[in-house]
This record gives C-alpha cells, sequence and structure tokens, in this order.
C-alpha cells in the first residue's frame, strides 16, 4: 500500500483518509490546525498564552515558529529584531499541566495562575470527539442555549480527532491523553463511526443547523 501523496509506503490507514506515510500525515494534521488559528485568528499581538498540555505546547511552538516569542517562566526566544516590529505578534507562552476539569470548573489553582501571569487565553486539547460528545451530552441533558465562557480558549485540536492525535503524538513522541469526559457517550460515538466513517466530522459541522431544529421544536 502506498501513501497517496508521495507513494511511499504507506503505515496510516484510516477509513475516512487515503492512505499516507508518517510524513505525509503529519503533515496532514499540521495543516488542519494552522487553518484553525487562521480561520479563528488564534493568537494576536500582545496574546499571553497559557498552554496545557505538551501536545498543543508543541504544535504552537512550530505554527509561530520565526516569530518574536516569550517562552516563560525561564526560557526567551531569541529572535532578530524584524523589520516592521509594529506588524509582528509579541506573544508570551506559559506551559503548566492543568486538567480539562480544572479548566472548565475555573479551579482555584487555575484562576490564581491565569491572575499572577496576567493570562488571556487558554490552549486546550479539545479534539472532534471532545467537541461531538459535548454536544451531544448538551443534547441529552436539554442545555443548548450558548453558555458564557470564564475563559477565551483556543481548542487547538478541534480539527483532528482522538484517534488523529494519538498517532501524531506517537510520531512525534510528545505524550498525548484524550480527555474523555463523557465516556459513555465516547462509546456510544465511536460505535457510530465503525460503521459510519465520519460521524464524529458530520456531527460537529452540522451541529449548529441541528440546535436551531431542536430550538424550534421546543419553541
Amino acid at each position: 500500500m502506498e501513501c497517496y501523496k508521495c507513494n511511499k509506503s504507506a503505515v496510516i490507514d484510516l477509513k475516512y483518509l487515503q492512505p499516507l506515510c508518517n510524513k505525509c500525515f503529519c503533515e496532514v494534521i499540521e495543516r488542519r490546525i494552522r487553518k484553525y488559528t487562521r480561520i479563528n485568528q488564534a493568537f494576536k499581538r500582545g496574546d499571553r498564552l497559557l498552554i496545557i498540555d505538551e501536545l498543543c505546547y508543541n504544535l504552537v511552538k512550530k505554527i509561530i515558529d520565526k516569530l518574536p516569542v516569550i517562552i516563560s517562566p525561564n526560557k526567551v526566544r531569541r529572535y532578530r529584531r524584524p523589520q516592521n516590529p509594529e506588524k509582528v505578534l509579541w506573544l508570551t507562552i506559559y506551559m503548566k499541566n492543568f486538567t480539562i476539569q480544572e479548566v472548565f470548573k475555573s479551579s482555584e489553582k487555575l484562576k490564581r495562575y491565569v491572575k499572577k501571569n496576567n493570562i488571556n487565553k487558554i490552549v486546550i486539547p479539545w479534539t472532534i470527539d471532545d467537541s461531538s460528545a459535548y454536544f451531544l451530552h448538551k443534547v441529552f441533558n436539554n442545555f443548548l442555549l450558548n453558555e458564557k465562557r470564564k475563559y477565551n480558549l483556543v481548542k487547538l485540536l478541534s480539527g483532528i480527532t482522538n484517534t488523529e492525535a494519538q498517532i501524531y503524538s506517537s510520531i512525534k513522541g510528545v505524550p498525548f491523553k484524550p480527555n474523555n469526559l463523557y465516556p459513555d457517550i465516547q462509546i456510544f460515538l465511536d460505535s457510530l463511526e465503525h460503521i459510519y466513517p465520519d460521524t464524529k466530522f458530520g456531527l460537529v459541522k452540522s451541529k449548529e443547523v441541528i440546535s436551531k431544529l431542536i430550538f424550534r421544536e421546543n419553541e
């Protein structure tokens, strides 16, 4: 089996993707993540980011390579002074391990850290699996109203699945652990995905339409 992009030996064979070698697979994943950051304007001049896991930390460093960045608390990235400094993103990055539960529940430990370091965005390892499971959890519990966010979240992995994140992290030698917030719903989605590949992608893409239909039925 050959990689459909470079014709080398393919080692990645997911039902919803054409066969890929490790190198081309990583390029596909990184392209999706870059697309997310570009469309959502994830990083802006002067941002102070808290990244809560190793995989997101490594991906952010890759995305913003060659930009003036301070990596806290002890490392400062060296760079050449840009010709037009007013047009350059000057970012400060903090890396500290927090759980998704701590972020969603706004733990006292997290609140103190955010306040101390003047954080304005938190980068979380939130995948398509998390988005689809969270949406169904809200549907099943009848609370689809827009929720007020306690923090400005950057869901860096929202264009890839848990499986893709695990494969990518294995290739890169970076740890990644799925959030698995709603295990029963996740098992249900995995069983659907086995029969109907691309179920999770389709659900995430359609959730706004589904939400509107449910609201209309309840009016």
